[in-house]
């Protein structure tokens, strides 16, 4: 009798771990271990830095200046973040177990533009010099995440994320207009783009500034560069395999400029200068793209300049060869909102 009853036991324990073993199994087969998912979203700049315009035609500051008994110029950092903007990525998750996952998100930014330099001085409510730069960026990016959710039986189900952003395209895009009665920009572009024209204006010996508007669109791009991406979201079951979800991301990244390349330069004197120009007998033109050399066309960032730099003014000066600049690291760091759908297979 003991023997029979030991024999029932042992059936009954092993047809309880194989009930248990295949239940799990099941469970296992029915969740969706790969997952595809497409977001879109908006995010506003936080954690914001000074930013503002390479070029020194307009520098970093905002400067006002007015002359009327007495001379006022203040000035101010302008600061950012050149991450806001919109947000679409595609990304591929795979779940390691119900409440772990590792994925790969690949998004795109667009910002919709700041103005980010502005410089204006005037004498009385006369304008001698105006600058100004409108800047939007494009970019692409690869983000590597790890997942933590909560159990799959939940209607409403949070999840948390965690990942390096990685960017590997685009650039940073600006609009500059310089509108100058002082002379200063003819006088620092000129003895690079035509010296011997500046040399002749300059033998005249009449002193008259050369007013110039000069438009210029140049494109940043960025070094190798990594920052964290943070998210904090919950998904929604709408039918099998497919969910809905919303998400709060953080993302703090700054990227280190490689090289800004001029693509377009329209640089045109007043008609009043090209009469008088005229009359001294000086042939001053319109200059374009194709008559600035490589020192003005491109810059190259680096981390020291020394006496071997390609600065203008040095020895080691090369008007056919990309100027050397201080680096410099432009802020993208955001908070956004986003929107998705979620399909498991």
């Amino acid at each position: 009798m003991k023997r029979l009853i030991t024999i029932m036991f042992s059936l009954l324990l092993v047809g309880t771990i194989s009930a248990q073993e295949k239940k799990e199994e099941d469970s296992n087969n029915n969740r969706d271990k790969h997952i595809i998912s497409f977001r879109f979203g908006y995010s506003i700049p936080v954690s914001q830095s000074q930013i503002g315009s390479p070029r020194k035609e307009i520098g970093k500051t905002f400067l006002e200046t007015k002359s009327n008994g007495t001379t006022i110029v203040s000035e101010k950092n302008a600061y950012g973040s050149r991450g806001a903007g919109l947000n679409f990525s595609l990304a591929y998750e795979y779940m390691i177990t119900e409440n772990i996952s590792i994925g790969m998100d690949f998004s795109y930014l667009y910002t919709l533009g700041i103005n980010d330099a502005f410089r204006l001085q005037q004498s009385g409510s006369n304008i001698s010099y105006f600058a100004n730069q409108d800047s939007y960026t494009s970019m692409f990016r690869a983000t590597p995440m790890v997942g933590i959710y909560a159990n799959e039986n939940l209607l409403i189900r949070p999840y948390a994320k965690f990942g390096l952003i990685i960017p590997f395209a685009g650039s940073t895009l600006a609009s500059l207009t310089i509108i100058d009665d002082t002379g200063v920009a003819f006088d620092d572009l000129m003895p690079i783009i035509d010296k011997a024209l500046f040399d002749q204006i300059q033998a005249t010996g009449t002193g008259i500034p050369v007013p110039t508007t000069t438009n210029i669109e140049a494109s940043t791009s960025g070094a190798f560069s990594l920052g964290f991406d943070a998210r904090l979201g919950a998904q929604y079951k709408i039918v099998d395999h497919l969910n809905i979800f919303v998400e709060l991301n953080m993302q703090m990244l700054t990227v280190k400029a490689h090289q800004t390349t001029i693509n377009k330069f329209e640089s045109v004197t007043t008609d009043a200068f090209a009469d008088l120009g005229a009359v001294l007998g000086i042939d001053v033109k319109d200059y374009t793209l194709d008559d600035i050399p490589e020192f003005l066309r491109v810059t190259t960032y680096v981390n020291e300049i020394n006496e071997e730099s390609n600065v203008y003014g040095t020895a080691y000066y090369n008007r056919e060869k990309p100027a050397d600049q201080l680096g410099f690291r432009d802020n993208y760091n955001a908070f956004g909102f986003i929107v998705g759908v979620k399909y498991g297979f």
